[in-house]
This record gives structure tokens, C-alpha cells and sequence, in this order.
């Protein structure tokens, strides 16, 4: 699977392509993030700070002052800016958009680069109507924005930059075709995964029950009753299963409330929010993502990098990780029953259970190496920088 850099292919199994530019080191680039909570959005921009570091000085501008992820920047030396946002209507918001101008004017950087949702609403803010700095938004979601406003000022956000990053084809088609986004301004950037180096081994227990793992965020869109739901079929049937849920979110009380009125609290594990990556899902004999709704996600691939097997609903950017029948399995979204019945049949073919784990774990490595997209992003901030015209991306 190619990497698009502004519109030219890199591929990923020579991620030498392009040669990195001795000017590169010396760049510049401001990072503007929401939080430092844990989210797809908020641990690729760790990742990408950890990669491109020693290609870039890189500032992080954030909004939030606190979060589970900040120690990690601070044990990094980042160099850390904290602008206050308030309610997205709350008038202080002027003064914050006065700020980031201020650290923008201070630092001079040769890219900015907003990382999610809200940090493309501000930095359009900030730009607005003739503050000028090459600028790279991001867009890692499909359709998850809830309120219009924010959509359209994404939207906005988009045509304003001279780059969006995205995190799978399929958000790039659905910019492209059904958001009139034009071809050459959308970048795809798949995510990363670091592959763990030892051969895959599989949990103390297995030969006891199958033991299933989730890992994210505890939303509604991650459709964790499913599930649940899911492993009553399977306990009823007869099949011996353990699921830990790791994540923590505001959906956690209606998750142990459905728990206890579905009786599975045995056959159900909450362990909260622990990092670890693809080491996390060592722990699982199988991985599962039941959302109503991703642009491309990272517990997919990290499973997948663990030399796990994945059963996902068929949502968003899933099928651009997952081949199915091949690196896991994809089922209809929103069907408890589906899922049952692709745990069932995993569960009950090791041999299949583990051929669709070592393909995962083969193609993490060949196709999600760090150094591909190290490679592929360094080439986009360098041609946003010197105002190089993007080329169209043949697709």
C-alpha cells in the first residue's frame, strides 16, 4: 500500500523513496493539539512528535493544560505552549486566538500543523483574514463530528490549508468526492505502528478459555453494548470466553450497567486506560472493534502488529487495514450476532486463528513501517513550506 505525499506514491516497501533533504533538520514545525487525554488523535500526534523529532524542532501548542499524555512530552523535553480554550462560543476564545497568533509570530515556524478537530477550528481562527503561515490540518474521522458547526468549520479548515492530512483512503474519497475537497490538497498519511521484535506468543490461559480484548475509548461510537451482547450469545452457547475492555470515557457506567443486567460480570473485565500499543493486545488471543463508525483505527493495527486476528465491523477506513479472510475478519456493523458468530468460528479454528494473526503481523511490518511515514511527512511539510504546488493524487 502506497503512502501519499502530496500526491506522489512512497512506497512503503522501500520507505527510502525520497531522501530526506539536509535542510529537513533544521525546519521548524508547530504542532497545535486539543489535550493531552488519551484518543486516536492525541496519541498519533505523540508518535508523530517521537518520530519526527530528530528530523525538526518541534514546539506543541496545546489547549488543554493537563492530561494523562503530558508526562510523556515533558520526559521528552518538549517545548510546550498552553493556550486556554474555552466553550466554542465563550467570547475569552478572541484572546486565545490572539495568543496563538503571538507564539506563531514568536517561533516562526516553517509548517503548523493542527491535529484534530478543534485545533483546525482555531489555527482557521488564527489565520483568519490575512495572518499568513503554511499550514497542514488533519482529519482522522469519517463522519463522528456530531454538531454541524463544527463540521462546516472544519470544512473550512480543509480548503484553507495548504494540506489535510488523512489517516486512510477512505476519508480521503469521502473529502474528495462527497466534500468537494480538491484531490490535490488531500495527503494521506496512513497511521504507524512499532512491530513488537519477538515472534507473537499467545496468553498462559488459552488452552483455558479464548480471551477477547478491546481497546479504546469508552464512547457511544465504539459500541461496546454490542459486545457485551456478543459474549451473552457466545457464554449461552457454551463457549468459554473472557473480554477485557481496556479504555476508560463516559460511556463507562451504561457499559457496567448493561454488564449486570446481561449477567456476564464473570465473562467481562474492565482494566482502564493502560498504555502499551501493540504490547497490549499480547495479552488477547483474539481482538475486537465493534464501532458504528472510524477513519482508520489504531487498535486494528496494533493488534495486528501483535500478530493478533481482528473481528471488526466493516465501518470507515477498517477495510483499508483489514483484508478480510486474510488479516481478520469484518462483519456487518451494528449485529451482535455477527460478531458472536465470527468469535464462535475464530474460537473454534486455531489453525485459521493463527494464520490471520501472523498475515496482520506481516503487513504491519511491510506496509505500517514508522520510517515510511517518517519519510512521507518530511517530504509534505518541506513542499508546504517552500509553496510548491501539490500534485494531484492519481488515485
Amino acid at each position: 500500500m502506497p503512502v501519499w505525499a502530496g500526491g506522489e506514491a512512497v512506497s512503503s516497501a522501500s520507505p527510502l523513496a525520497f531522501s530526506i533533504h539536509p535542510s529537513a533538520r533544521h525546519m521548524r514545525l508547530v504542532f497545535v493539539i486539543d489535550s493531552f487525554m488519551i484518543g486516536g488523535s492525541e496519541l498519533a500526534a505523540l508518535r508523530t512528535y517521537r518520530l519526527l523529532r530528530p528530523l525538526a524542532q518541534i514546539t506543541i501548542v496545546h489547549f488543554h493544560a493537563a492530561g494523562p499524555l503530558l508526562p510523556e512530552y515533558q520526559a521528552l523535553d518538549a517545548e510546550l505552549y498552553h493556550v486556554p480554550l474555552f466553550g466554542m462560543t465563550d467570547p475569552r476564545n478572541v484572546m486565545s486566538v490572539g495568543r496563538l497568533r503571538s507564539i506563531l509570530r514568536k517561533l516562526r515556524p516553517d509548517v503548523v500543523h493542527s491535529h484534530d478537530a478543534y485545533s483546525n477550528i482555531i489555527m482557521l481562527a488564527a489565520l483568519w483574514p490575512r495572518f499568513r503561515k503554511p499550514w497542514v490540518s488533519s482529519r482522522r474521522w469519517l463522519d463522528q463530528l456530531v454538531r454541524p458547526a463544527h463540521a462546516r468549520l472544519n470544512h473550512s479548515a480543509f480548503l484553507r490549508s495548504q494540506a489535510v492530512t488523512v489517516n486512510s483512503e477512505t476519508v480521503a474519497d469521502q473529502m474528495i468526492r462527497a466534500e468537494r475537497i480538491p484531490a490535490n490538497q488531500v495527503v494521506v498519511v496512513p497511521n504507524f505502528v512499532d512491530v513488537p521484535l519477538s515472534s507473537p506468543s499467545w496468553p498462559a490461559d488459552s488452552n483455558v478459555h479464548t480471551t477477547i480484548g478491546m481497546v479504546s475509548r469508552l464512547t457511544p461510537i465504539k459500541r461496546h453494548d454490542l459486545a457485551l451482547r456478543a459474549i451473552r450469545l457466545l457464554v449461552d452457547q457454551g463457549v468459554s470466553v473472557k473480554l477485557h475492555i481496556v479504555g476508560d470515557g463516559e460511556s463507562r457506567p451504561d457499559i457496567e450497567r448493561l454488564i449486570g443486567e446481561l449477567d456476564i460480570a464473570e465473562s467481562v473485565t474492565l482494566l482502564g486506560e493502560q498504555r502499551g500499543g501493540a504490547l497490549l493486545h499480547l495479552n488477547f488471543d483474539i481482538s475486537l472493534s465493534t464501532s458504528d463508525s472510524e477513519g482508520s483505527p489504531n487498535s486494528v493495527l496494533e493488534a495486528m502488529a501483535a500478530g493478533r486476528p481482528v473481528v471488526a465491523t466493516d465501518v470507515g477506513g477498517t477495510r483499508d487495514l483489514i483484508r478480510p479472510a486474510v488479516d481478520g475478519v469484518l462483519v456487518p456493523a451494528g449485529s451482535p450476532e455477527a460478531i458472536a458468530a465470527a468469535l464462535r468460528d475464530l474460537i473454534s479454528n486455531q489453525d485459521l486463528l493463527r494464520r490471520l494473526g501472523a498475515s496482520g503481523r506481516d503487513r504491519a511490518i511491510r506496509e505500517y513501517s514508522p520510517a515510511a511515514i517518517q519519510t512521507a511527512l518530511m517530504h509534505l511539510y518541506r513542499r508546504v513550506s517552500s509553496g510548491a504546488q501539490q500534485v494531484k493524487t492519481v488515485r
